[in-house]
């Protein structure tokens, strides 16, 4: 088992003590020696074990036999992926680009450098080994610093930036704590009916909504997207984007909306639950300035009319609130009776020719899961 242990060493060239040669250490080897060393090894001994019952080695000179390194190394990471752990390798430092609350984890004696974008370290210690010193959780992580992760804990990095370039080496984990999307099928509907359209990069579900974003989307519930993109008026906001514009200042002068000071839309803030569902509710035809509901309490009337059910409720209230429930929201309000009257939303706007009713039909027939 110990010539299995030290094949495995050098299978993962991080497992090995090449790193602590380079220029950029300054860690002393005493420390390395004496705590790191050991500490990988051990680690090492407790993967290889926990993985294999026996590894039958023929010739001790297979060691020397790349292709038999690769073949173990791989037979390593596919009992990992069996356990769920999806592992990749490298061979040598190789560049990983990363998104924001994407998590990279390792092996004991994988080796990462942040080349761009910032990060913290996440779960457990790692060290550092240019500062020559040690990274607890929760700790920033400099640019172009080489850290190493002492032992298979889940110790890492959590990249806290939009993106961010990684150069790693060794076995590595990534996985995302980010919002997972799930209603695809309600953003493809409302798209059918030209009531979303996503940004230049997709739907982009999976991240905050903001006020502009939410602001279209009311303008377009209620039939007006035209009108406000002629709209000629003005807004007193210094922080509107282009893109947005019309819409703001159509919506604006309407009363629909206000801004969150004098001069501020506040058009890059993300959009609360409760703020989105007031616009819903004001497209149903509910006014809150006239003390039909509280805009602070809105998911509460909106479940208590039975305009979402309480599972609606319970998802939008327990989670940030991020496109993906936007347009989950948007789709079921379409089929929500109008104040005062037994005509949908979705009706309205197939009689002012906003929405085409075969193409209404066409896009609900294709729905794909059930309502909450």
């Amino acid at each position: 088992m110990k010539k299995v242990i030290a094949l495995f060493l050098v299978l993962v060239s991080c497992l090995g003590f090449c790193v602590f040669a380079s220029n950029e250490t300054v860690i002393s080897l005493s420390y390395l020696n004496g705590t790191i060393k050991p500490q990988l090894e051990d680690e090492v001994e407790k993967t290889v074990l926990s993985m294999f019952d026996t590894v039958k080695v023929p010739d001790t000179n297979v060691f020397s036999n790349a292709g038999v390194q690769r073949d173990v190394a791989n037979r390593v990471l596919e009992r990992l992926q069996m356990k769920g752990f999806y592992m990749y390798s490298t061979e040598g430092r190789q560049e990983v680009v990363l998104k924001k609350d994407d998590v990279l984890s390792g092996l004991t004696g994988t080796t990462l450098i942040l080349r761009s974008g910032s990060a913290k370290v996440i779960n457990d210690t790692i060290v550092n080994i240019t500062g020559g010193n040690e990274a607890k959780s929760g700790a920033g992580v400099a640019q172009n610093t080489n850290y190493m992760i002492p032992k298979s804990s889940g110790a890492g990095i959590r990249i806290t930036s939009d993106r961010a370039t990684v150069w790693v080496d060794g076995v590595y984990r990534i996985v995302s704590l980010r919002y997972r999307a799930k209603y695809f099928d309600r953003a493809d509907a409302l798209k059918a009916m030209n009531l979303f359209r996503g940004s230049n990069i997709g739907y982009e579900l999976d991240r905050a909504a903001t006020r502009a974003e939410s602001l279209v989307m009311l303008l377009r519930l209620l039939g007006e997207e035209d009108e406000a993109l002629r709209y000629n008026g003005k807004h007193p906001f210094t922080d509107v984007p282009e893109w947005v514009d019309r819409y703001v200042a159509y919506a604006y002068n309407r009363g629909y909306t206000n801004g969150i000071s004098k001069t501020l839309f506040g058009s890059g803030n993300t959009t609360s639950a409760n703020h989105y569902m007031t616009f819903l509710l004001r497209t149903l035809g509910y006014n809150d300035a006239n003390g039909d509901f509280k805009w602070d309490k809105a998911i509460d009337f909106a479940k208590n009319a039975g305009n979402i059910t309480a599972g609606e409720h319970q998802l939008i209230t327990k989670e940030s609130f991020m496109r993906d429930h936007m347009t989950y929201l948007s789709y079921h309000t379409l089929f929500a009776k109008l104040k005062g009257s037994e005509s949908t939303l979705l009706d309205k706007l197939i009689n002012e020719k906003t929405v085409s009713r075969s193409v209404a039909d066409r896009a609900i027939a294709k729905m794909t899961s059930p309502r909450l």
